[in-house]
């Protein structure tokens, strides 16, 4: 792990905290089968508790609002679904565009926040829509 300066940082531990605050370990594959789910949930009670998280809650600010754990965003006229994540020296983002099913997964051993690059790639990806 890195901080945003390209420093080594010590890997954080939760022995005395919620883990799910940051001690969920995954992978790019088993991101990517999730945002499957997300942008195509089932017609059972976890997809409609999928489709209920989907729904806006709050607003941010122009663009972007809040669901149940999810963040809801507008750009280039595309509407997508993110939720970011990091622990010192780690970073990740999940964004997704259901209307298309593309999605991309970011994950990075730095500090820095990388929802920007995900939106870059989806962006891309969307614009031959």
């Amino acid at each position: 792990p890195h901080n945003g300066t390209g420093d080594v940082v010590p890997h954080w531990t939760f022995e005395s905290a919620f883990a799910a605050a940051g001690a969920l370990h995954s992978t790019a594959a088993d991101m990517l089968t999730y945002a499957a789910f997300v942008m195509r949930p089932a017609s059972n009670l976890l997809g409609a508790a999928v489709k209920r998280s989907l729904q806006p809650t709050f607003t941010i600010a122009a663009g972007r609002k809040i669901g149940l754990g999810w963040m809801l965003l507008q750009s280039n006229g595309h509407e997508y679904i993110t939720h970011s994540g990091g622990t010192g020296g780690y970073r990740s983002t999940l964004l997704l565009h259901a209307p298309s099913g593309k999605a991309v997964v970011v994950l990075t051993n730095t500090g820095n926040d990388v929802e920007s690059i995900a939106l870059q790639l989806l962006n891309y990806l969307t614009s031959a829509i």
